[in-house]
C-alpha cells in the first residue's frame, strides 16, 4: 500500500505544480503583451514556448 500511496502523492503534487505554473503564466500575459507589443499569435506562441520549455527542462534534469 504504501508504494501506491507515493505514486499518487507524486502524481497529485505534479498536477498541482501544473496548475500553479499555469496560473502563474496566465497573469504575466498582459505585461508580456505590453512589454514585447505581441499580437495574439505572439503571446500564444511565447506562452506555448514556455510551457514546452518547462517540459523538456523537466525531463532533462
Amino acid at each position: 500500500m504504501g508504494l501506491i500511496t507515493a505514486i499518487v502523492a507524486v502524481a497529485t503534487i505534479g498536477g498541482l505544480l501544473f496548475g500553479y505554473d499555469s496560473g502563474a503564466v496566465n497573469g504575466t500575459q498582459e505585461g508580456l503583451k505590453t512589454a514585447y507589443a505581441l499580437d495574439e499569435a505572439g503571446l500564444g506562441f511565447t506562452v506555448g514556448s514556455l510551457l514546452i520549455g518547462c517540459t523538456i527542462g523537466a525531463f532533462l534534469e
